[in-house]
């Protein structure tokens, strides 16, 4: 500390306060700001210093990496638990989907029967509007893509290497997946399963976030 300076400074700002008729106090938040009243000396760690210096540093890096590892098995088991309830809802919408496609033909008919008002439909011209409808409507390449990418993500979360981008990436593709399922897929309960599936999904992306 430049004592000197410091009390020239305080004097100054005084003098300043008096002579213009300035608000305010002369405070150690003002004084502590002026870096030219301080000053440091280099230090140089001695042989002896240096090896307590070492110890210490190495049982506070031994302590991070255990927490970081506790911390580590804790997240991954709640990353296994959500993707565990992803692929219980996926299963869930696999086997509610041949119902809801059997119950969407039907509606199909029923709208086409409508439509013709009482003139009997050509069966072939009916299989034909039937065929490209169910195919407008299927998510069974979804349903698939979604399976893919739950079997990539064991293999992501089993390696060694960082894994937190890939899976993020994986958990964005799963949503655009699961978007487009939901788009598809005209059914009350499958709609409902979707919004639960993507709810997961929206968890799971905070939580890789904290992954390497």
């Amino acid at each position: 500390m430049d004592w000197g300076l410091a009390e020239q400074y305080c004097q100054s700002l005084r003098l300043l306060k008096r002579r213009l008729r300035l608000p305010g106090r002369i405070d150690i938040r003002l004084v502590g700001g002026m870096r030219e009243i301080f000053s440091s000396e280099e230090y140089h760690a001695t042989e002896e210093s240096w090896e307590g210096m070492q110890k210490a540093l190495r049982q506070a890096l031994d302590v991070l990496d255990q927490m970081r590892r506790t911390e580590g098995c804790a997240l991954e088991a709640e990353i296994q638990a959500g993707f565990l309830e992803v692929r219980r809802l996926l299963e869930s919408i696999v086997s509610r989907w041949p119902e809801a496609r059997k119950d969407h033909q039907e509606r199909i008919r029923e709208r086409i029967a409508e439509m013709m008002q009482g003139e009997e439909a050509e069966r072939g011209r009916l299989e034909q509007e039937l065929a490209f409808w169910a195919a407008k409507w299927d998510i069974a390449e979804e349903t698939s893509r979604l399976q893919s990418h739950l079997k990539q993500v064991q293999v992501f979360l089993a390696q060694e290497a960082p894994s937190g981008r890939p899976l993020d990436f994986l958990l964005q593709e799963m949503h655009r997946e699961a978007n487009t399922i939901s788009a598809k897929a005209s059914d009350a309960l499958i709609s409902h399963l979707i919004i639960n599936l993507k709810a997961e999904l929206e968890k799971l992306r905070e939580q890789v976030q904290n992954v390497e």
